[in-house]
């Protein structure tokens, strides 16, 4: 199927776009064809449960707002001015994707798969990303405030002019390489210090 552009200009539920779309054939809650393969445009989302279907998607000035994206396939897909506030993003795979000006603001991003993805200009606050991959991980203008990082891993990833001094980086695994230009804070310091076989004394 080729990829299919969605436009939903005021505010909605997806249900609502899927009913509105008839000859798409997408019953959001019964067997119909699996959401797949579609960019969501301008459409404002709000108590979706995504987990039980197979959805696969790109998004473009989208907010998804208490939704639960649990367990989904969203690897190689783009994200732009994309806003995920309140939502369950737990398993969920987004490796080899690209993410634009996006924000996760309390989310719940636990055992999350961000491997070869690409962050620009996005935002990530008051969340829980913990026990997540970060492997071959880029970014640049990434801000991370009030996030739990703990459990994560960061291999063979670009971590420069990236500041975690309010996030929680507890059993949190980096490469000395991607320390490289990190901005910590006194204690991180003294943790990441342990990484170049560093003894720290009182």
């Amino acid at each position: 199927m080729k990829a299919i552009r969605l436009k939903l200009y005021q505010e909605g539920t997806l249900k609502e776009m899927l009913e509105s779309e008839e000859s798409f054939g997408w019953d959001l809650h019964g067997e119909g064809e699996p959401l797949r393969d579609i960019t969501l445009d301008s459409c404002q989302l709000s108590g979706i449960d995504f987990s039980e279907k197979k959805a696969e998607f790109s998004s473009v000035d989208c907010r998804f707002l208490n939704c639960d994206l649990s367990n989904l396939d969203l690897s190689r897909h783009s994200f732009f001015r994309t806003h995920f506030v309140d939502c369950k993003l737990l398993g969920t795979d987004f490796s080899s994707s690209r993410f634009v000006d996006c924000l996760f603001e309390r989310c719940k991003i636990q055992y999350a798969n961000f491997s070869e993805t690409e962050m620009k200009d996005c935002q990530m606050a008051d969340s829980e990303c913990t026990r997540t991959f970060f492997h071959r991980f880029t970014q640049k203008n990434l801000k991370l405030k009030n996030v739990d990082l703990s459990g994560c891993e960061f291999l063979e990833s670009d971590l420069r002019e990236l500041d975690i001094s309010t996030c929680k980086i507890n059993e949190t695994t980096f490469q000395i390489k991607s320390v490289n230009g990190l901005t910590v804070n006194t204690d991180q310091a003294v943790a990441l210090s342990k990484l170049m076989g560093l003894v720290v004394k009182d």
